[in-house]
């Protein structure tokens, strides 16, 4: 590879092209907790509203018990 001399100029104008400036950073930085923490408030309400694995199983046994006292009612019926 050359030897290449970069120069004060040439940083400068690398900077000047491609660094984010305070006010754009800070822009992004606001939006995205903003969206962040909207994420965070969705996730949380979607886990409120979940039903648990026990929760379920006991709500399913429960039916079934159900079921079952039906069918012997309908079966000492005829």
């Amino acid at each position: 590879m050359p030897n290449v001399e970069v120069t004060t100029n040439d940083i400068m104008e690398f900077l000047e092209k491609n660094m984010v400036m305070r006010d754009e950073f800070n822009y992004f930085k606001k939006n995205t907790e903003s969206r962040l923490d909207n994420l965070e408030w969705r996730v949380n309400h979607v886990e409120s509203q979940m039903v648990t694995k026990n929760y379920l199983d006991d709500r399913l046994a429960d039916f079934a018990v159900k079921i079952n006292q039906k069918i012997r009612e309908c079966l000492c019926r005829t």
